[in-house]
């Protein structure tokens, strides 16, 4: 039994446990055939003589075998009862002289079944996972590689439209107009929106497809996170948003893909401005966090529910989208920030009250990953002669 055991354990090929189970089933009740029977649907049954048993006018000797022509006369079969208890066939032995089986293997019999039913089940719900992951897995890739091909047959024309629009706002085809101006201005904004979810689903698409690479180096923070408030200048001034950076020590670097580190930073101020009204504050600093670095980004914004702040990385989630529809998006960005984060090995996380704003961290190692070193082949020295 330990034996059927350990062999079944780490099986997940039907047949092949079926193959087993007869055998040991064979060789434990000295049966010279053997054999699983899908069609079996009766209990315990042993006859020391098909031949002369009664029961056999109404129950054939399971077709001899299943036609295997045996000439039995001593018969043993019990039922493969599933985990809903349902029979699922019987395990039968035969052999070819009476009165073989004793009660002795009728328990034997009960207990190799009870092991194949639930090795046999397993199996079926082994097979039927790896079916159902390797279609998602196809479903995953087909999705994605159709949001990169309808993104970058998008994308073109966007392009061309934006600059389209730059040429008539410098004038090629002639002076324009204020009102013409103010037309121009809302063709390039909408313009840069559109682009703007296109790449957000195109970031998606490589990150679920894992296309996305990596070129990972030190980064000394105090050097690269100035460069943010140029790019946010703009806005700031629009809304009048009091911006500080407080994070001015030489030494605090981190290990990460500098133009990734950029995305993902850009990406959380870019929400900060979003959902913090005229005259707020937005804050960007950096601090130790364990052995790693916290890079933080704080707002006097709305906040974000707290029964949602588990939910808000999900792809397609948006933020209080309930409160704030003007502020229209792909809910992309801070699922593809986080996929970014950690791909790094670091994470980013977020806490926040309604009413008050919200603190996003970006934490990301100070130090490249180090790969163990195999130990070296130790050599034996040769043997006299050599």
């Amino acid at each position: 039994m330990h034996r059927l055991g350990a062999t079944l354990a780490s099986e997940h090929d039907p047949a092949r446990i079926e193959k087993r189970v007869i055998r040991i089933l064979t060789e434990l009740t000295s049966a010279e055939y053997g054999v699983i029977s899908h069609e079996f649907a009766h209990g315990m049954i042993r006859s020391d003589d098909v031949t002369t048993d009664s029961r056999f006018q109404v129950i054939s000797p399971l077709e001899a075998l299943e036609s295997g022509d045996a000439r039995m006369r001593s018969l043993l079969a019990v039922p493969l009862t599933s985990r809903t208890g349902e029979t699922s066939g019987g395990l039968v032995v035969g052999h070819s002289e009476p009165g073989v089986f004793s009660e002795r293997d009728e328990r034997i019999a009960m207990a190799v079944a009870s092991w194949a039913s639930v090795s046999l089940d397993n199996a079926r719900l082994y097979k039927a996972e790896r079916v159902a992951r390797a279609e998602s897995d196809a479903a995953n890739k087909a999705k994605a590689a159709f949001l990169a091909t309808m993104s970058h047959e998008l994308r073109t024309p966007l392009n061309a439209i934006g600059g389209y629009a730059d040429l008539l706002e410098i004038g090629v085809h002639g002076e324009l107009t204020d009102l013409q101006h103010r037309d121009v201005t809302r063709i390039k904004r909408s313009q840069r929106h559109l682009l703007s979810l296109i790449n957000d689903i195109l970031n998606f698409a490589k990150i679920e497809t894992g296309k996305v690479e990596y070129a990972t180096r030190a980064i000394v923070l105090a050097e690269h996170l100035p460069e943010l408030e140029t790019l946010i200048a703009l806005q700031l001034c629009e809304k009048r948003i009091e911006y500080s950076l407080l994070c001015d020590d030489p030494s605090c670097s981190v290990y990460a893909d500098p133009d990734k580190m950029q995305q993902i930073l850009l990406n959380l101020l870019s929400n900060a401005l979003k959902f913090t009204a005229r005259g707020g504050r937005i804050s960007l600093g950096c601090e130790s966090v364990g052995e790693n670095v916290g890079i933080i980004v704080r707002d006097t914004g709305i906040g974000i529910d707290p029964s949602k702040l588990d939910t808000i990385f999900e792809p397609f989630i948006q933020l209080d989208r309930h409160t704030t529809s003007q502020h229209e998006g792909t809910g992309l960005g801070l699922s593809i920030s986080r996929d970014l984060a950690r791909a790094m090995r670091g994470d980013l996380t977020v806490a926040s009250q309604v009413g008050i704003g919200s603190v996003f961290t970006l934490v990301l190692p100070t130090q490249p990953l180090v790969q163990p070193t195999p130990p070296a082949a130790s050599r034996v020295p040769p043997s006299e002669g050599e």
